[in-house]
């Protein structure tokens, strides 16, 4: 009985995760169905102005700085005449003049019109939603290696050293997975902060932005997804050269 405690213990907060990433998934998935955009047609617009939204701040109790922000305008046309569509999202990262974006528009009123693209709330949603869900993943596959051998280990002491050998490899083999999924969640994170800041689920997008509007802080996502790749590679590299020496 003490065994199913201790289990419920380490997977409390995982599963609290899970379920709060499902119910994010959910509820982005709802507002994507019940969207007014639904049936709305897309264009592509192209930014022409920023308006600051919030200027640079800095707290002296907590001594934090925040970065201004702005809402994007973009241009777009329908059978040749022109529309303008403003961010109901405020961004620190100003693309530069011309960056195309994605504009949904009601074809019986072009004036009624939202910016596509990830940015939108139930997409942010969703994606919030995965990233809880994805975060819990490791948790449940760390405790299949260290919380389920301790009641094999109870109804089988007499093994041989083959046996040992074996699981030992098995253990090998679940932390490398552990690393390797967890390598794969830190990619995903970075690809989707570049989504986030392209307003582009598309590699093009996010090397176009990257390429007209790269500020430093931009660096970052690109990091963590260098870093998730190395380790993927390198964990897998380890995996097959010490299988070779067996």
């Amino acid at each position: 009985m003490s065994y199913y405690k201790e289990t419920l213990k380490f997977l409390f907060l995982p599963i609290i995760a899970l379920l709060i990433g499902v119910f994010l998934i959910g509820l982005g998935i709802y507002e994507k169905v019940t969207s007014p955009t639904k049936g709305f047609e897309a264009a592509t617009g192209y930014l022409c102005g920023s308006t600051l939204y919030k200027d640079e701040h800095y707290d002296a109790v907590k001594q934090e700085s925040s970065a201004a922000t702005y809402k994007l305008t973009y241009c777009f046309t329908v059978d040749s005449e022109k529309y303008f569509v403003t961010s109901d999202f405020s961004t620190a990262f100003v693309p530069a003049e011309g960056t195309p974006c994605e504009i949904l528009y009601n074809p019986e009123n072009p004036d009624e019109a939202v910016i596509g693209g990830p940015n939108k709330n139930s997409t942010q949603l969703m994606f919030i939603g995965f990233f809880f869900a994805l975060g819990s993943l490791p948790f449940f596959i760390g405790s299949v290696g260290t919380i389920i051998p301790k009641k094999q280990s109870k109804a089988e002491t007499s093994k041989s050293s083959k046996k040992r050998k074996t699981k030992s490899d098995n253990s090998e083999l679940q932390f490398n997975s552990l690393g390797i999924i967890m390598s794969v969640i830190v990619m995903l994170f970075g690809y989707g902060a570049c989504c986030m800041m392209s307003n582009s689920f598309s590699i093009k997008g996010i090397i176009s932005y990257y390429i007209t509007s790269f500020t430093l802080p931009m660096i970052i996502p690109i990091l963590l997804i260098a870093a998730g790749l190395y380790t993927v590679i390198n964990i897998i590299y380890k995996y097959f050269k010490n299988s070779n020496k067996r």
